[in-house]
């Protein structure tokens, strides 16, 4: 007891700031009353900079992709060798005797629990996930402890506390868990799980249940989604305590980018002296209310960041085009009279962005106070247009974004059951919305689905004008590096791919011998490759897969 006490009088007596010196030089940690910990810069530092990598203390692959994945390396495979499953679990496979080596000592500890995991897990409705990754952090704790002890010839009866903070698991220990934010049904469903594992772990890795329901809390705050070697898809879910200490911002001016278990975290903007690093945990283009939402859904905060504050002001929130009204009167093009710029300042969109004199905007600015409580859809709030001075009724407008959200919704469904012509059909009826902008968050979302569509249609010209309507929204809204913007011109140059082999099959039908467009295509799919790898090498470390597969497409 007294040791704990001096341990919690040490670190009340720790300085704000301590550098991280295997993190990087020009880093260090800062102490805040607000945010906890969390990593500033000692310099200036330029987009593409490597802030930290790291390797994930624990992962473990999602319960669909148990048997396909190298539980190592992360490496993905159709069917593992029969003498690289595990005999007695048969849950964890290998790509090689090499990385069966490398977790040995973990997975001996983890086996016997394995086994039960999926099938106690359904007992308790509990997430299977959850607790294999929980098991093997305890089984590699386990394994450090016994590392430890046996290189400094420590007595087995010394108290684990005593030796803990030299481990690795000790950064695990300094992770958020934002316990008290989880309901009480959840921690009994979680703690009811583990009373039924520990008895299956050696004496060694038990622990009391509440201690691995901690340990669950801070997977389920901190851990982040793995993305398949050689594509965008998630299977897996790690926690790197070190990326853990980078905080949210709507705005962010870095990026992680993961490569199997390993994580690269670059910066993606100018950053100052003394400047705190910054991630997001959400998608971006959405607006005040949604963003704040799913945070706190989530991630258990209300986000009061510098992009968070600015869009309380309900008059400047409604300038930006991710959810701006449009006057129809004087938009005929529903908004597309808006400047579009690249926003070198690497700021979330600026009111120069879009034309403020052809928007609906609050007659009378209310106060940030009452923003929050404010009702601004009734009839009694008054929205003008800047030019005309038409005016709608709050409750006109709320009408129109009802309608839209409603065939969004049904767009969305139908796309996830496959339906892709009903899907299409709900679609051109959100783009079709009057006084919304072509920026607005709900028509991004339309392009998105419209984009999805078309491609299973192989109707490749119109994807593409999609596609490029996507990268307009993102151009004129987001930062100048952007993982989104990445991706859809990567897949603008599949697009552009696809419709230009589509010509020549066509022409070879045909006997033409004109092949002009063929070279028209060739510029814009060599222009969408360049767009794209730009991106890569700010947000992905040199020898990331996308990185390398673009470069070799660009040499041909």
């Amino acid at each position: 007891m007294s040791s704990d006490t001096n341990k919690k009088k040490r670190r009340r007596k720790k300085p704000k700031k301590t550098q991280i010196l295997d993190f990087n030089p020009n880093i260090q940690i800062r102490k805040t009353n607000t945010k906890g910990r969390c990593l500033e810069t000692l310099i200036p530092l330029e987009p593409g900079q490597i802030i930290l990598t790291e390797k994930s203390y624990s992962w473990v692959p999602f319960q669909t992709a148990i048997l396909t994945t190298c539980q190592n390396c992360s490496k993905i495979y159709k069917q593992p060798k029969e003498n690289l499953i595990c005999n007695s679990c048969k849950e964890i496979t290998y790509c090689s005797e090499e990385c069966k080596e490398k977790l040995k000592l973990i997975h001996e500890k983890e086996c016997d629990a394995i086994k039960q995991v999926q099938k106690i897990a359904e007992q308790n409705d509990c997430d299977s996930t959850l607790i294999r990754l929980t098991i093997r952090i305890l089984a590699r704790r386990a394994c450090e402890i016994e590392m430890i002890k046996k290189k400094n010839n420590i007595d087995e009866e010394i108290d684990i506390d005593d030796i803990i903070d030299i481990t690795k698991f000790a950064e695990v220990e300094r992770t958020t868990t934002q316990r008290n934010r989880f309901s009480e049904d959840w921690i009994n469903v979680v703690t009811r799980t583990f009373e039924q594992i520990m008895p299956l772990l050696p004496k060694n890795v038990q622990t009391k249940p509440d201690f691995a329901v901690d340990i669950a809390c801070r997977i389920n705050t901190n851990a982040i989604g793995l993305e398949e070697i050689g594509s965008n898809a998630i299977t897996g879910l790690g926690l790197f305590p070190r990326t853990a200490l980078i905080n949210h911002e709507c705005s962010p001016n870095g990026f992680a980018s993961h490569n199997g278990s390993m994580l690269t975290f670059k910066t993606i903007k100018h950053i100052e002296e003394n400047e705190e690093i910054t991630q997001t945990y959400i998608d971006l283009y959405q607006p005040l209310e949604l963003r704040r939402k799913e945070l706190l859904d989530n991630r258990y905060f209300k986000c009061n960041c510098s992009r968070c504050l600015k869009e309380e002001d309900l008059h400047y929130s409604y300038q930006l085009s991710l959810q701006a009204f449009t006057c129809t009167s004087c938009n005929n093009d529903n908004g597309n009279n808006g400047n579009i710029n690249n926003n070198n300042n690497n700021e979330i969109s600026s009111s120069s962005n879009i034309d403020h004199h052809a928007l609906f905007l609050p007659e009378k600015q209310p106060s940030v106070s009452n923003y929050n409580d404010l009702d601004i859809w009734t009839n009694e709030f008054i929205w003008k247009c800047s030019s005309c001075n038409q005016t709608k009724t709050g409750k006109e407008l709320k009408s129109i974004l009802n309608k839209s959200e409603s065939y969004l919704n049904k767009s969305f469904r139908f796309q996830s059951l496959r339906q892709y012509s009903t899907a299409y059909h709900f679609t051109k009826k959100v783009l079709e919305s009057p006084n919304i902008h072509k920026y607005h968050f709900h028509k991004f979302n339309a392009y998105s689905i419209a984009l999805n569509c078309t491609r299973y249609a192989k109707d490749w010209k119109n994807a593409i004008k999609y596609c490029e309507l996507i990268l307009e929204c993102l151009d004129t809204n987001l930062n100048e590096y952007y993982i989104e913007k990445a991706n859809f011109y990567f897949l603008l140059f599949e697009l552009y791919q696809e419709l230009s082999q589509s010509n020549q099959q066509e022409k070879e039908q045909e006997n033409d011998s004109n092949h002009n467009n063929d070279i028209d295509y060739l510029d814009k799919i060599i222009l969408s490759l360049k767009n794209a790898l730009n991106q890569y090498e700010y947000l992905y470390e040199d020898q990331h897969f996308r990185t390398l597969e673009i470069q070799k497409e660009l040499e041909k």
